[in-house]
């Protein structure tokens, strides 16, 4: 479980499996500072449309003035007006957003506390630009987002330390990458994780200029799989890399053995 993971209560499965626990009306909010919010996909809870609108609509009103709520995780489809709706809320130090339609992060700019950010299922990101500069972020994941051809605002992040930036394991569509050269001016990265990702240029070199590097996870690819293991002698992040290697190849070994 990464950073991202630990602030938010566990992996996505866990989180769905606790869903019931996630508020789904203003009402229920009982002045608490961590919460997890389903204000769509109701169709479970609520039988009426026009009663699911009612309640979006309440969620919108409802973000729009300051609260005491500081970490809030949207468990369920975040509409572009429900994340705006957010610079209502400029205390908040920690958002999470399931998956959704939203495109522009601008309201970033509007939360000047906030230190943890993940944007899951962001398929129709346009762009990182609006995270230019915030050196309050420290641990940041952008997940799914082939939208975006320009990852290098995040190398703006001089405190950074935890990035996942990539696609959803298991999909056929990887995240493609140019390179890897725009996450070697991340000096305070402790953790990076790049799942589901496709390099053009399978030069991972550049992250050994991560001296504060301590877990690397890649897609265990060939085209970059020598360099793994020539940098596993100097850098504690390409040995445990090289380790997932090795082991999957043993796992592999053992599964063509059964089936022979």
């Amino acid at each position: 479980m990464g950073f991202i993971g630990r602030i938010f209560g566990g992996s996505d499965s866990s989180r769905n499996r606790n869903a019931a626990d996630a508020l789904w009306h203003p009402d229920q909010y009982r002045g608490e500072s961590a919460v997890a919010v389903t204000a769509t996909q109701l169709d479970h809870k609520v039988a009426s449309p026009g009663e699911r609108r009612r309640i979006y609509a309440a969620w919108i009103d409802f973000f729009s003035s300051p609260t005491p709520i500081t970490v809030l995780d949207l468990r369920s489809r975040v509409p572009q007006e429900l994340l705006d709706s957010l610079r209502g809320q400029p205390q908040l130090e920690a958002l999470h957003l399931k998956w959704g339609p939203y495109r522009d992060i601008g309201v970033v700019g509007q939360l000047p506390a906030l230190a943890t950010l993940a944007l899951g299922g962001a398929t129709a990101l346009e762009s990182v630009e609006a995270i230019r500069g915030r050196d309050g972020l420290i641990a940041l994941t952008v997940e799914q987002a082939h939208r975006v051809t320009d990852p290098s605002p995040i190398s703006t992040l001089r405190n950074l330390r935890d990035l996942a930036y990539g696609g959803y394991v298991g999909s056929d569509k990887p995240v493609v990458l140019e390179n890897v050269r725009w996450i070697e001016p991340l000096k305070e990265l402790r953790s990076l994780d790049l799942p589901g990702t496709r390099l053009l240029d399978a030069d991972v070199s550049p992250l050994l200029e991560l001296s504060s590097l301590e877990e690397l996870n890649l897609p265990l690819r060939r085209t970059y799989r020598a360099q793994v293991f020539e940098f596993a002698a100097t850098s504690r992040a390409f040995a445990g890399l090289a380790a997932k290697y090795t082991a999957y190849d043993e796992w592999s070994s053992e599964m063509r053995r059964e089936s022979s």
